[in-house]
């Protein structure tokens, strides 16, 4: 989480103070009511053009992110640095790995795809992606078993036995 990512982050909610309650419906995501439970690309794109800041929100979210590291990588490839130097190339493959996590699921998810790719990226950026399918970041438990909760319609210690590991995980994964 950067300085550039919580001033993106931040433009919601302060937009959101200007008009209170959202009576134009544009700020937030939408309720889950609205999407989808079948892949409907009409309803999702639907879902999400009722709510143009929020697009607008997390596109300037991913683009303070990305346009300093293309930048960065832009200047090393054109005068030919990045060839030259395998520390440079390990340290750029590692802050993309960086700015993969920071981005989110989807861009994880990119990052894990790209990492069995030698046909479009070099040695270190699939070592360094590697790590995004061996060790992915995990995010707090709480959030999981709200997210269980709210899905399931229980609370998470009353549709699992958490008597003999706890309540932590024990395994992870990531959907295909």
């Amino acid at each position: 989480f950067t300085a550039r990512t919580a001033v993106a982050a931040t433009l919601l909610p302060l937009a959101a103070t200007l008009l209170p309650g959202d009576p134009l419906g544009v700020w937030g995501e939408p309720d889950e009511s609205e999407l989808p439970r079948a892949y409907d690309e009409r309803a999702i794109a639907s879902a999400w053009a009722r709510r143009p800041m929020a697009v607008a929100v997390r596109a300037a979210t991913v683009l303070t992110e990305v346009v300093p590291f293309g930048t960065r990588l832009l200047v090393d490839v054109r005068s030919g640095l990045l060839a030259a130097d395998a520390h440079l190339q390990r340290e750029r493959a590692a802050e993309l790995r960086d700015l993969l996590v920071r981005l989110g699921p989807a861009f994880i998810k990119l990052g894990q795809a790209l990492s069995i790719r030698p046909d479009l990226l070099p040695a270190a950026a699939l070592a360094e992606l590697q790590h995004l399918v061996d060790a992915c970041p995990a995010f707090p438990d709480d959030i999981a078993h709200a997210a269980v909760a709210k899905e399931l319609g229980a609370e998470f210690q009353t549709l699992f036995d958490c008597s003999e590991h706890g309540a932590a995980p024990v395994a992870a994964a990531s959907p295909g």
